[in-house]
């Protein structure tokens, strides 16, 4: 069953760890310049290495995060797909796949933001009331 809250938080959670992402690799290439040519301090191969694995790590997190949002939106889009009003759609479509918030998707409409609550609370109950269907008929086929 497709949680709604679920791909929100995984939609988050990509989010941030495509961030640190870059973050990472921009910490891992970055050149500082050398003024002289004395000797400096050492353990700076260390903390490269130590970088270079933060950043292997945070990406391997993010891939993981990444597959299960798009597991869930899969998911999600092959009843989506089913609404036959195209505001709700549309609606599902900004909200799940694409991540944007209710004040973002009320803008690219054109509804205030309790009109885009209230559209997207009723194509939740749709897909909800079809995944219970599809549920039920499952178990009673065992």
């Amino acid at each position: 069953m497709t949680n709604f809250a679920r791909i929100r938080d995984l939609a988050r959670q990509e989010e941030r760890l495509r961030w640190a992402v870059k973050r990472q690799e921009a910490k891992c290439t970055k050149i500082t310049p050398t003024y002289s040519n004395a000797p400096r301090g050492g353990g700076g191969e260390q903390r490269r290495e130590e970088d270079m694995i933060r950043l292997l790590t945070v990406k391997e997190q993010h891939n993981a995060v990444k597959a299960a949002l798009e597991d869930e939106r899969d998911n999600l889009s092959r009843y989506t797909r089913r609404l036959k009003d195209g505001t709700w759609r549309a609606a599902m479509e900004y909200r799940y796949m694409k991540a944007m918030r209710i004040t973002e998707i009320g803008e690219a409409m054109g509804y205030s933001e309790r009109q885009v609550f209230r559209i997207l609370q009723r194509a939740e109950t749709q897909v909800l009331q079809w995944q219970a269907a599809k549920e039920g008929k499952g178990k009673a086929k065992e």
